[in-house]
């Protein structure tokens, strides 16, 4: 009740002890007051858009999943179809000098960074034959590590990867690392149970023809171009936006009336039905 008090909500009795029971049974007071904080203090409300947010959390989780595989399968396709060689996520040669060099005062690269990482998360994976290893090395890497290994490769090795990613003419690849950062932190935020509904990104995405063509939504809002980002690329795009429309529209009552507190857009399931 004293961090309830510290946002200058006050509460009946009744629905303290209504917000105890729903705090000892899902979360911390810290995480359900943003949503008290959201809705001035109507304890329904904020429980009913903490079940919202946490639905969205699991449908978006699952397709930004679905993402990172596909990704990586058509980044490995890509960049073997050029190099035919099976090891080339460890071979330094296929990097630019800025990515395989230490900076001044750092002991190690991006380039041995991310071997690292990924050789860790390998020890604990069983592979048959050295192939299996290469060839699993991509899934056992986060998806940031996948971020900075494409965005560290000479151009050459992941022309056509970027131009499948991309629409009409390809985009840099410094456009397209933004757009794959900002599905990780959305993906970080799914994982580890942070606000979905109320988030807020800091990436400064651009709009731009090459990445979000036929986008009809804000181009202002972040967290809805990442959505359109992942949804045009997905092999079953359909499905995403079923599953996204369904929810939204299931439980307009619950976030339309709160739209302009950090909420999702009041066009935003319209938006994706456009899309």
């Amino acid at each position: 009740m004293d961090i309830i008090k510290q946002k200058g909500l006050s509460l009946s009795d009744a629905d303290r002890c209504k917000l105890d029971s729903f705090i000892e049974a899902n979360c911390s007071a810290y995480y359900i007051v943003d949503f008290l904080r959201i809705t001035s203090g109507n304890v329904d409300d904020a429980i009913s858009l903490y079940f919202l947010d946490e639905d969205l959390r699991a449908v978006v989780l699952k397709y930004i999943l679905r993402l990172e595989v596909q990704m990586k399968k058509d980044f490995i396709n890509c960049v073997f179809e050029e190099t035919n060689d099976e090891s080339f996520w460890n071979n330094r040669t296929y990097y630019t000098s800025q990515f395989v060099k230490a900076k001044k005062g750092v002991d190690r690269s991006q380039f041995d960074i991310a071997v690292t990482e990924v050789n860790a998360r390998m020890r604990v994976m069983q592979f048959s034959i050295a192939s299996d290893r290469n060839h699993q090395a991509f899934y056992a890497m986060s998806l940031g590590t996948f971020s900075k290994l494409y965005s560290g490769m000479f151009l050459r090795y992941h022309f056509d990867f970027t131009s499948k990613y991309s629409f009409r003419n390809p985009c840099s690849v410094d456009v397209l690392r933004r757009y794959f950062d900002t599905v990780r932190i959305i993906r970080n935020r799914c994982c580890h149970s942070n606000h979905m509904i109320s988030a807020k990104l800091k990436n400064a995405l651009i709009f731009n023809v090459s990445v979000l063509p036929g986008y009809f939504g804000d181009t202002g809002n972040e967290f809805e171009k990442t959505l359109y980002f992942i949804y045009s690329r997905l092999d079953n795009k359909e499905s995403f936006k079923d599953d996204v429309i369904g929810l939204l529209k299931e439980n307009t009552s619950c976030w339309r009336p709160y739209c302009n507190k950090h909420l999702l857009h009041p066009a935003f399931a319209e938006d994706i039905d456009i899309w």
